[in-house]
């Protein structure tokens, strides 16, 4: 029997050793456990690093390093305070565990673990990348070695873990340069004419200073690169030159665009660049003339307003306002003139004429005239204005015509008495009537008759012939009368058994002399009336009047009244003669 897998009995001598040793193994494997749930938990940065230089690179993880965005190779020198750039990539396709774990990128100093420069990240997938920066620690001596290996690790399988390790990258710390040497420029102020006391201020990566004739200022201490200095130009100078020099062997350039110059300063370069300054004397001053042309010449005063002071001319013998104003010791520029509306006048033109060779320019608008005034340039303008004549006053209009009127009255003598009467019976049926009309003018002037007509009842107006000749054309001075008879046959109705009457009516139409279009007209009406005609029957005669463009006038008609007293007349006639009969002849 193996004597190790002896059993003592309970209560030997070597018991209580035994449950000794047990405890010890026991609180050994507890403090491993402790220990292995703290690094888990949170790694330690050397054990991440730990035995990372050790074997050959395993699958798919690869770095890279750039300084300033150029590549770094193996074995490449760098220097204190440079910046390193590593990128590390994977790729688990030959990866043999299920989960990753970490990535770390371990740095070693001549062999020995540099822990600061350690850096590690948990992946977030099994393919990727990450980049980080590092900067050289500045105690490192020439000719240390600093080494540079990523670590990919992961845990296949519980209590198992799976390590990758990317390439070695070592680089050589090499011998600091000397910094460069810091530059100089100075800036110096030359005038014409000599000892100017115009300060000139400058500006641009200098700063901001100023200069006087025959200064200048350095400044020193200055990095290579570009530099613009640019002067300001006051009034009354020009900016003449700038001019720039070096040593032999320098290698600094510059270039000049108007007044700046900019100097692109190599390392330890000395660039002397002197502006000079020419002062420019005043232009020459000019004048503006405005000269007042009224026409005709007129006391009128025309005020002027614009760049001056306000002003007026007239255009006249009186000396109390001049005709013109001349405007002396003008600056180049602009400068408007313009004249107030004068009522009763209007402003026919404006004309500027140039004296000098400045190239002064003017143009107008409406009643302003702008003058661009160029140095030593007399412009003059003259403002022309008319008088507005006053036109004649339209003639009176003619008075209205006088009034016209006319007074017309017509009577008749139907019963042939030789009395005329508006209103008369007819001594029978059918007879002739002799009618007069009386004519008077009753205006304040001569009056024309135009025309006298006549008509009755169912009868068109018929020019009257009168029996003392034609009155159309007649002239009646005021108040002036004329009287026209005239007679119309078988004019007296008929009307047998019974009394009639019928109504004529005359009407005249008068105009002024020499204006006929002035007229007046006027007309009358003269009743004839007939009496009743018992047993008898009235035949009227063959003869009938017809007026002009009239009905023929037949007189009296046969009614069956007169029939009837035609046949009551020839039974008693009939009657009367049988009696005279019956009772014989009278004896002899």
């Amino acid at each position: 029997m193996d004597p190790r897998r002896t059993r003592r009995p309970l209560g030997s001598p070597n018991r209580p050793r035994t449950w000794l040793r047990r405890i010890a193994f026991l609180g050994a494997v507890a403090l491993l456990g402790l220990q292995t749930q703290l690094a888990v938990a949170d790694p330690p940065t050397d054990n991440a690093c730990q035995g990372a230089f050790q074997g050959d690179p395993e699958g798919s993880l690869t770095k890279t390093a750039s300084r300033n965005g150029q590549p770094l190779e193996a074995d490449d020198e760098i220097f204190p305070g440079d910046e390193i750039t590593f990128t590390i990539t994977w790729r688990t396709d030959d990866w043999v565990g299920d989960e990753l774990d970490r990535v770390a990128d371990c740095f070693q100093l001549n062999g020995e673990n540099l822990t600061s420069l350690d850096v590690e990240e948990k992946p977030t997938a099994n393919d990727g990348s990450f980049t980080h920066t590092i900067t050289v620690p500045d105690d490192l001596e020439p000719g240390d070695k600093l080494c540079d290996r990523a670590r990919l690790s992961g845990d296949p399988a519980p209590g198992n873990e799976s390590t990758q390790k990317s390439n070695t990258l070592c680089f050589t710390v090499g011998e600091q340069p000397p910094p460069p040497p810091p530059g100089r420029i100075t800036i110096e102020k030359q005038t014409d004419p000599d000892g100017a006391e115009q300060d000139f201020d400058f500006s641009g990566d200098l700063g901001d200073f100023s200069l006087a004739d025959d200064e200048s200022k350095a400044f020193d201490e200055l990095e290579a690169g570009t530099y613009e200095v640019t002067e300001t130009v006051p009034d009354g100078w020009e900016l003449e030159d700038i001019a720039c020099s070096v040593d032999e062997g320098d290698q600094s350039e510059w270039s000049v665009d108007g007044n700046t110059v900019t100097i692109d300063l190599a390392e330890g370069g000395d660039v002397h660049c002197t502006f000079t300054n020419r002062e420019v004397p005043p232009p020459p001053p000019g004048q503006i003339t405005i000269v007042k042309d009224a026409q005709p010449n007129d006391p009128q005063d025309f005020s002027f307003t614009g760049s001056f002071e306000s002003f007026s001319l007239d255009d006249d013998a009186d000396p109390t306002l001049p005709n013109s104003e001349t405007l002396s010791d003008l600056e180049p520029g602009p400068y408007s003139v313009s004249e107030g509306a004068v009522s009763g006048w209007s402003l026919t033109g404006v004309s500027c004429s140039v004296q000098g060779e400045g190239g002064s320019t003017w143009n107008r608008s409406g009643n302003t005239v702008t003058i661009q005034l160029a140095a030593g340039d007399h412009v003059t303008c003259t403002f022309t204005n008319v008088k507005a004549t006053t036109p004649p006053p339209p003639p009176p209009p003619p008075p209205p015509p006088p009034a016209i009127s006319v007074d017309l009255v017509k009577v008749n003598d139907a019963d042939e008495d030789g009395t005329f009467t508006d209103d008369e019976t007819a001594n029978e049926q059918g007879q002739d009537v002799t009618f007069r009309v009386t004519i008077t003018n009753t205006s304040s002037v001569n009056v024309v008759i135009q025309s006298l007509t006549d008509r009755w009842p169912g009868q068109a107006p018929f020019p009257v012939s009168c029996d003392e000749g034609n009155l159309v054309g007649t002239v009646l001075s005021p108040g002036q009368s004329v009287t026209c008879t005239f007679t119309i046959a078988n004019y007296a109705p008929v009307t047998d058994d019974a009394p009639g009457s019928v109504v004529d009516t005359a009407a005249v139409t008068v105009g002024q002399q020499g204006n006929e279009g002035n007229a007046a007209s006027d007309q009358d009406d003269s009743t004839v009336r007939v009496e009743a005609v018992l047993g008898e029957t009235v035949t009227p005669p063959a003869e009938t009047t017809t007026p002009p463009g009239g009905v023929a006038f037949t007189g009296a008609e046969v009614t069956r009244w007169g029939l009837l007293a035609l046949a009551l007349l020839l039974a008693g006639s009939g009657l009367l003669w049988l009696g005279w009969r019956s009772l014989g002849e009278p004896e002899p």
